[in-house]
C-alpha cells in the first residue's frame, strides 16, 4: 500500500515514513537479511525526513532506524525531535521511550511509555510489549508478565512478547512455560534463532543483552 502511495506521488513523506516501518517489523521479528533490511530501513526514514523536516512520524522511523543502527543518541535526538514537534503525539512519546529502554534507561522510559498510553487510550499492543520490557528490565516481573499476556491476547502471534516471557520464566525457574514460550517463538518463525538476535536486538549496555541470550539459551532457544 505504502509502495502505491509513494509510485502515485514520490513526494509523499508519510508514506515512505510508513513505509520504513515495515522493515522495523523484519528486524524485530527476524525476517528478511538483517543488514539490508536495517539499511533499508535507514533510506526510507531519512527519505521521509528529507522531504519534510516538519512531519512527526518521519522522525520516529529515523529515530528507529538510527536505534537499529545502534546509534543510540542520534536515535534520541531524532525522537525528541518528534516529541518537540508534536507534543501531544502518543507514538512520538513512545519511540522515545523504546529507544531510552533500549540505551539502557529504562526508568526514563517507564515514563514515556505511560506517558504514551494516557495520551492514546485505544493504544495497540505494542504498546503493551514496550510497557512489558521496561518492567522486565526493571525487575517488576509480575507487571512484566502481565503486560505482556495482555499483548498475546490481541496478538498471539507477536514474537517479542513470547521471547521476553520466555526469558522472564526462565529467569524465574518456570522451566516449562519458558520452553512453551520458545514454542511459540518457532511456531510463528522456524528460523528465530540466538545468533540473529544477538546481531539485532540494540541493547546498548552488553550485560543487558548477556541476559536476554541466557535466559533464551535456558529455555532452550538456538
Amino acid at each position: 500500500m505504502f509502495e502505491q502511495a509513494i509510485a502515485l506521488d514520490d513526494r509523499f513523506a508519510a508514506a515512505y515514513a510508513m513505509l520504513g516501518r515495515t522493515y522495523l517489523t523484519d528486524l524485530a521479528f527476524q525476517l528478511g537479511q538483517r543488514d539490508a533490511t536495517a539499511q533499508q530501513l535507514l533510506t526510507f526514514a531519512q527519505r521521509a525526513v528529507a522531504l519534510d523536516d516538519t512531519l512527526p512520524v518521519a522522525h520516529e522511523t529515523l529515530a528507529y532506524a538510527y536505534l537499529g543502527q545502534k546509534e543510540y543518541d542520534q536515535a534520541i535526538a531524532a525522537a525528541q525531535r518528534a516529541i518537540a514537534l508534536d507534543p501531544n503525539s502518543a507514538e512520538a512519546h513512545l519511540t522515545l521511550g523504546e529507544v531510552l529502554c533500549f540505551s539502557g534507561r529504562p526508568r526514563e522510559a517507564l515514563t514515556l511509555v505511560e506517558q504514551a498510553m494516557r495520551l492514546n487510550p485505544r493504544y495497540p499492543a505494542g504498546y503493551l510489549w514496550s510497557l512489558g520490557q521496561v518492567y522486565a528490565l526493571l525487575g517488576r516481573t509480575d507487571e512484566a508478565v502481565a503486560a505482556l499476556k495482555r499483548v498475546l491476547i490481541r496478538n498471539p502471534d507477536h514474537v517479542t512478547a513470547h521471547v521476553m516471557l520466555a526469558v522472564i520464566f526462565s529467569e524465574l525457574g518456570r522451566a516449562a512455560e519458558a520452553r512453551k514460550e520458545i514454542g511459540e517463538v518457532l511456531r510463528v518463525n522456524p528460523h528465530y534463532s540466538l545468533t540473529d538476535l544477538r546481531e539485532r536486538i540494540p541493547y546498548r549496555d552488553p550485560a543487558t543483552l548477556a541476559r536476554i541470550v541466557a535466559g533464551l539459551q535456558k529455555a532452550g532457544l538456538q
